[in-house]
């Protein structure tokens, strides 16, 4: 069978974009090489309680729940709000306002660095004012602007201008965020403080902007996992055909036909891989193709490209009451149980270990000195 689209990867990008085919009429086939789509979305049960396996909680953006209305699926959300804490002290962001508590936090830590955190929380407030404009509408790719001509003209056209406006001023803000904050103060620990729960070199309008990201966090009923649930559900109930433990080893783009890992073939008129772009390149290579040498030249950036760093999640099953809990860290929390910070320590980058005591000591020093993402699905949702 000659499907209209085969869709390589069932995370929310591949799940999302098989929807939307569907959703056009397409005959769409996705494979998944694990047991279940959702990848980084996605949660699962042991022991009665319910995990979430990726991402903690969800953004809207102006992005989401426009797409989910527009696909016609419904999601049971509430307000995930987040906790920051050094120590023993803890803030809550619940609204624009907490920023200040937040200000506060910082100067109780670092009290003769108040003007630099008085400075760099203008920034923030800055980038915050940015994001009020370009989430500050629906997406219009997820809505039926043509028909509306008064939201075309009243809304979309001046929030262009507004939007092309701060991408200029957010391109400028691409610098690793470590290095920016150093206009303002040399304190690292201080900067620790800010920025180390993110990936090194996380430029700063990303890192930053996520001051005003954690008050859009939203949870939804269920587990984060519902989202791919759904979206597996809606695939299937307007005809798309989903493969699990479907892994790709060979891709023919002149015979657009892919073979998957148990000698299955399957061809298409389209292909979308949204799936690791390497496996793409040596699938195509195993098929006996040749790259053009455009796609040669692709390929050899990404070769070249070293992996990121990597998130260690513990999951954890316990018998402590959920008000405990509560107390302590509420529904979702980043804590920094001291503040030597880790570049201020030299614990970002490990030095070569002298043997395996050593790496113990090392790994035991970082493990005191980093911040933790603690998420506490039965806080947000009981059932």
């Amino acid at each position: 069978m000659r499907h209209d689209a085969i869709v390589v990867g069932g995370g929310a990008a591949g799940l999302t974009a098989a929807a939307y085919l569907c959703r056009s009429g397409h005959q769409v086939l996705l494979c998944e090489q694990n047991e279940k789509t959702g990848g980084l979305v996605t949660s699962f049960s042991d022991r009665g309680f319910t995990f979430d396996a990726g991402i903690r909680a969800f953004e809207n953006c102006g992005i989401l729940l426009p797409m989910l209305r527009q696909l016609g699926i419904d999601l049971e959300l509430q307000s995930s709000p987040v906790a920051i804490s050094i120590g023993r002290e803890r803030i809550h962001l619940r609204s624009r306002e907490s920023l200040a508590d937040y200000e506060q936090l910082l100067a109780r830590f670092f009290p003769d660095e108040q003007p630099a955190i008085r400075r760099i929380m203008q920034e923030i407030e800055t980038i915050i004012g940015y994001m009020d404009v370009i989430y500050g509408i629906d997406n219009p790719l997820f809505m039926e602007i043509a028909a509306d001509k008064d939201y075309l003209m009243k809304t979309l056209l001046p929030w262009l201008w507004q939007y092309q406006k701060k991408m200029r001023k957010v391109a400028r803000l691409q610098q690793p965020v470590n290095v920016f904050l150093r206009r303002f103060t040399n304190h690292q620990a201080l900067i620790d403080m800010i920025t180390q729960h993110f990936f090194t070199d996380t430029p700063t309008f990303f890192a930053l902007s996520y001051f005003g990201l954690y008050l859009d966090y939203s949870y939804p009923r269920g587990g984060t996992g519902v989202l791919a649930e759904k979206l597996t559900a809606d695939i299937l109930a307007r005809g798309g055909t989903i493969l699990t433990q479907t892994a790709i080893r060979s891709v023919d783009p002149a015979a657009h036909q892919i073979q998957a890992a148990d000698g299955r073939s399957f061809t298409y008129r389209q292909l979308l891989w949204a799936a690791d772009s390497r496996r793409l390149y040596q699938a195509v290579a195993a098929s006996g193709r040749t790259l053009p040498r455009k796609l040669v030249r692709h390929k050899q950036q990404i070769d070249d490209q070293a992996a990121g760093e990597s998130v260690l999640t513990i999951f954890l099953a316990t018998g402590i009451e959920p008000a405990q809990v509560r107390d302590r860290c509420g529904p979702h929390a980043f804590h920094t149980p001291v503040t030597d910070g880790l570049v201020a320590s030299g614990l970002r980058c490990f030095p070569q270990a002298s043997g395996k005591e050593d790496r113990i000591r090392q790994i035991k020093a970082y493990l005191a000195a980093t911040t933790y993402e603690i998420a506490c699905p039965v806080l947000r949702d009981p059932t």
